[in-house]
């Protein structure tokens, strides 16, 4: 097993019920939100994003937010899937607040 590469289960990243990422001029899905935080995105997608690639992106998390992330990593983990993490770069306040409520509220019911 390549440890620098471990396989990964891509079907534990991609449900249909998960948030899904949009380029913002495109319309066209990025990928599937795997994790958030205030500070950023994980994303899981079948075409890579390129590292340190700044991209303007829209989600509905709650409301719609858009907002620009920097691709800070991205990994190949098998099955021609892809998990990229993109920090905020920019992005209106009150969806930070947004996304850290949600947050508080899921760990709080945890």
């Amino acid at each position: 097993m390549n440890d620098k590469n471990p396989k990964v289960d891509v079907n534990r990243f991609i449900d249909k019920s998960t948030f899904m990422i949009f380029d913002k001029k495109t319309d066209k899905i990025i990928g599937n939100l795997v994790d958030i935080s205030a500070k950023g995105i994980m994303v899981v997608s079948e075409v890579p994003i390129k590292k340190n690639t700044v991209c303007q992106l829209r989600m509905k998390f709650i409301q719609k937010i858009i907002f620009e992330a920097k691709c800070v990593w991205v990994r190949d983990i098998g099955s021609n899937h892809y998990i990229s993490g993109l920090e905020f770069i920019k992005i209106n306040p009150k969806d930070i607040d947004i996304i850290e409520q949600s947050i508080n509220q899921f760990l709080a019911e945890d």
